[in-house]
């Protein structure tokens, strides 16, 4: 596929933005959603380097898929534009940009994306802009028509079912628990400076199969017990089945028996994909379940989380419905690229630029 730098796709969420030409293999540009001001005047920063810059005041743009300050997200917008020679209008520097396509999460506000396209079209030298919700092109990606799509962020999970490629919007399902949450959870069991948190979890964290059985098993020995030798050199940290613990308010759903009430928020991510497809026409259940791509770093982070996901989502139907659920997770080559290869597929359909072009 030949790369056309005349169509620049952009995903834009709390946590990073990513961004390159249609017909790149994966982005070529990655800076993390942070923005630094310095106190004594200096040009703004952004990502990483605010971390090791002193005097500045460090804030986040977007979080929980809102807008903290338009500002702040314009002023890291301009970065990357102009990582890719896209200037400002009042510059008089013509551009061979002919469309922009930027994908936000699933929950970004409708008011919002209308008001980000307006921005970009007035401050940068490009044809046309569009917003789109990133969620409905994860199928794209991977050539599949029917597909339910599971995003969990930082501090929400929200579950989209793909149904012969139209996005079954009052289908969908969400919860205001994330990656996140599984830092706080491990924060209240077992007290330690939180930035040492996900390296811990990486070292010795793991998701229950079986909690029952994990549970007893730590009261009753000291399999799960180990000691971690803190950066300071004079404590070690014991820990047993806060390894296990805190994952538990992510996936374990609670109240199994309870109908969930019209338009109520899950509380758990196996509640989200159990209800949400449970909510659609009966003869497009099984393949959906069969179907089921997950966007987010802890898949890949932590041990055991599919598993457990496949047995709480079962266990949901067992209680529920007396029914056995067989689930299937499709593999997505692309890790977190995937919403930015959608993108880039979505931009070689003329269809797709025909209503990009009537925007």
């Amino acid at each position: 596929m030949l790369i056309d730098k005349t169509k620049l796709v952009i995903d834009l969420n709390d946590i990073y933005i990513r961004a390159g030409w249609v017909g790149e293999k994966k982005e070529s540009f990655i800076v993390k959603n942070i923005v630094g001001i310095s106190d004594l005047g200096h040009p703004p920063i952004f990502g990483d380097e605010c971390y090791s810059t002193e005097d500045i005041q460090i804030f986040h743009p977007i979080e929980s898929s809102n807008v903290n300050s338009w500002e702040k997200l314009m002023l890291i917008l301009d970065f990357v534009f102009n990582s890719f020679g896209i200037h400002n209008r009042q510059d008089g520097v013509s551009s061979t940009v002919s469309h922009v396509l930027i994908l936000v999460p699933y929950s970004f506000p409708l008011s919002s994306q209308s008001s980000l396209t307006s921005k970009i079209l007035k401050k940068y030298n490009i044809g046309k802009a569009f917003t789109y919700s990133c969620m409905e092109f994860v199928a794209l990606a991977l050539g599949l028509e029917t597909a339910l799509i599971v995003a969990i962020y930082k501090s929400e999970t929200h579950v989209l079912p793909i149904l012969n490629a139209f996005s079954l919007i009052d289908n969908a399902k969400s919860c205001d628990k994330g990656s996140q949450c599984i830092i706080e959870s491990f924060h209240k069991l077992c007290k330690c400076d939180r930035s040492k948190i996900p390296e811990i979890l990486r070292k010795v964290g793991f998701v229950s199969t079986n909690i029952k059985r994990d549970k007893k098993l730590a009261q009753e020995t000291s399999i799960f017990r180990c000691k971690l030798p803190l950066t300071d050199g004079k404590t070690d940290l014991m820990i047993e089945s806060e390894r296990f613990m805190c994952f538990e308010e992510l996936l374990a759903t609670k109240q199994k028996t309870k109908v969930l009430a019209e338009n109520a928020r899950c509380t758990s991510v196996p509640q989200c994909i159990y209800e949400s497809v449970e909510s659609i026409a009966s003869i497009a259940r099984i393949p959906m379940y069969k179907s089921i791509i997950i966007i987010g770093d802890i898949v890949h982070t932590y041990m055991g989380i599919l598993e457990r996901i496949r047995y709480e989502v079962d266990d949901l139907g067992h209680v529920k419905k007396g029914k056995r659920i067989d689930l299937r997770f499709i593999d997505n080559p692309y890790g977190q690229s995937i919403i930015f290869i959608g993108g880039c597929k979505a931009c070689l359909h003329k269809a797709f630029l025909d209503k990009f072009s009537a925007k």
